[in-house]
């Protein structure tokens, strides 16, 4: 079944869709929700009204934005070159590990935003050896700010385009406040729009809530089963990627360092978001897809990527259909 994803070709979007369908087969008994809480910016405002639809009509809208967020990680990634081969194996693993947690089989504001953090993602990898770095660089604040009002969890993404910057460009202060100025850009025109209203007190709503907390796991099997599978895909795709790094480019090795990056400075949302930590670890699925893809795209023999392929659909089955 993997042999499918490993071939850049039309048929490989194909079984990308059937995949997808397959593994949410449980939508014909429990369709998905909108998931979203006043905590969650403007995406809050957005995707409330849509609790209004009928089940289909939110069946078709997660899939397709499943489905468009899993295959444009996947253009992405091959056309930076950051595999040695394209392939359809990022989407594959996309897919797989975005349908793990029966809490993420539902329209989250997390799955909206993954298709801005791709397109930001891209946009920082050009950073390299570009030779006008400016209006790219003030951009890039200007997405991450705007990603802070749809969704305030994504309070570490200044972070995340600060430390990016200095993996893929030489210290230059200039560049960095042209950066923070693209960051705060939105909340310029948000705070300007809201006092000319006269409801300057809504700004705090577009602030992340934080309070320190521990991960609270009501069901400890399914947690643990997930847990093992996303630390196998990690370790597992970085040592293979480790392996596979001496035939890369010099800025192909740096955009990992900056995925790698981004999958790091995320971790501590979940200890200090004042939120479900289930629903905002979905922000995870896209540098785990990443690192996941290179354990099933590099192995010649086929015998552990489809042991790990077929494990994973057994624990989402298993935790979609099994588990109340």
């Amino acid at each position: 079944m993997v042999l499918f994803f490993r071939d850049r070709s039309a048929a490989s979007v194909f079984w990308v869709i059937i995949l997808s369908i397959a593994l949410h087969a449980h939508f014909f008994v429990h369709s998905p929700k909108v998931v979203t809480t006043n905590a969650d910016g403007l995406l809050f405002y957005i995707l409330q009204p849509l609790n209004a639809l009928p089940g289909i009509a939110i069946v078709i809208l997660y899939q397709a934005v499943l489905i468009i967020a899993a295959l444009r990680l996947n253009y992405v990634l091959n056309d930076l070159r950051m595999f040695n081969k394209s392939a359809f194996t990022t989407a594959m693993s996309y897919i797989l590990v975005s349908s793990l947690f029966a809490q993420w089989n539902n329209l989250l504001p997390a799955l909206i935003i993954h298709i801005i953090l791709i397109w930001l993602f891209a946009k920082v990898a050009r950073l390299y050896n570009n030779p006008h770095p400016k209006t790219l660089v003030y951009n890039i604040g200007l997405i991450a700010g705007c990603s802070l009002l749809l969704m305030p969890a994504l309070f570490t993404l200044p972070i995340f385009c600060l430390i990016a910057l200095a993996i893929l460009r030489p210290p230059r202060p200039d560049e960095w406040i042209i950066l923070l100025l693209g960051i705060f850009t939105p909340f310029y025109f948000l705070c300007t729009a809201l006092f000319l209203n006269d409801n300057l007190a809504l700004l705090f709503n577009f602030f992340p809530f934080t309070r320190f907390h521990f991960l609270v796991v009501e069901d400890k099997l399914p947690f643990i089963i997930n847990f093992i599978m996303i630390g196998v895909f990690i370790l597992g795709g970085f040592t293979i990627w480790q392996q596979n790094t001496g035939r890369m480019l010099i800025q192909s090795r740096r955009n990992w360092g900056v995925m790698i990056m981004l999958l790091l400075t995320m971790i501590p949302v979940l200890f200090v978001y004042k939120g479900d930590w289930i629903y905002i670890a979905l922000l995870f699925t896209m540098p785990i897809a990443a690192l996941a893809s290179n354990l099933f795209l590099y192995p010649r023999r086929t015998f552990l990527p489809l042991f790990f392929f077929w494990l994973t659909i057994a624990a989402v089955v298993y935790n979609n259909w099994f588990v109340k």
